[in-house]
């Protein structure tokens, strides 16, 4: 068979640097409209054959429009798992709600091909969730839904309750329990289960945002402990006095910061002959 060409090779100087390049035009799957790329080199037919790996359509290259950068491409018919080479992805078509071929996730509301199984932003399966009333603002899962579906059916069990909650708590999805239950209180003001776990549910919220903050004033408070605060006091003055003295020397427009810091350091001195009767470098580190 004739290998695939372009014409338009010879002229163009990107493909006249090395016969190595790989020289690459873009196509898109009729059935998704997902975008590919290929390279010309493998191509060894006038016309070849292409298997998505998405919505797992075959399809071919309209004779057309072979020489063009940007190819169209039309449908042969369905395939199996059976993939071709030499096809590389690209991107998915622009997210548009109304854009043929596109599909809504249930919950998390982004985009996919119509026949994909899967959703390509979340990773979740369309077959399992399809029946679920989701709450794609609270980020609910199936498993989430389906546990207070049951919740409901034995609503005056107190324990079922309490596991709920934690098994939110532990899929960090307290918002949609905290919801739900306010969503009980507004529609039963004077259920005292409604009230009770309300209430559970709202300090499980903020137990774990307190408890690291807790833990960080721990470690601050053990830090600080560790800190020799009376001689941070009788050092800092004469640590100031330093800095002024340095300060003054460096700088030849403020001399005048020279002798309030040696004023500093005689005024220290003074003070613990005043105090102790006696100057020893012991008063200012012990």
């Amino acid at each position: 068979m004739e290998k695939w060409k372009l014409p338009s090779q010879s002229q163009d100087p990107l493909f006249q640097r090395t016969y190595l390049r790989p020289l690459y035009v873009q196509m898109r799957c009729p059935g998704c409209n997902k975008l590919y790329k290929i390279d010309t080199r493998d191509l060894k037919s006038q016309t070849p054959h292409f298997d998505c790996v998405s919505c797992k359509t075959m399809f071919t290259i309209e004779p057309d429009t072979r020489h063009s950068r940007k190819l169209i491409t039309r449908t042969l018919g369905r395939v199996g798992n059976h993939t071709s080479r030499g096809v590389d992805f690209v991107e998915s078509q622009p997210m548009n709600e109304k854009a043929e071929g596109l599909r809504s996730c249930p919950k998390c509301g982004g985009f996919s091909p119509r026949l994909s199984e899967e959703c390509h932003k979340c990773g979740v399966i369309f077959a399992k969730i399809e029946n679920l009333p989701l709450d794609s603002k609270l980020g609910a899962l199936p498993s989430l839904m389906r546990a207070w579906q049951e919740l409901m059916n034995d609503y005056s069990n107190v324990t079922k309750h309490m596991a709920f909650v934690d098994r939110c708590d532990d899929l960090q999805a307290v918002p949609f329990a905290l919801k739900k239950y306010q969503d009980l209180k507004d529609a039963q003001p004077h259920d005292e289960i409604a009230q009770q776990m309300f209430q559970h549910t709202l300090f499980k919220n903020f137990a774990k945002p307190v408890e690291v903050v807790s833990g960080q004033w721990a470690k601050v408070q053990k830090w600080t402990d560790k800190v020799n605060w009376g001689r941070v006091v009788r050092l800092s003055p004469l640590f100031l006095a330093l800095v002024l003295v340095t300060v003054g020397m460096s700088h030849g427009g403020l001399r005048n910061l020279i002798g309030i810091g040696t004023s500093i350091i005689f005024i220290c001195l003074g003070m613990a002959l005043f105090l102790k009767g006696r100057i020893h470098w012991q008063d200012f580190w012990k």
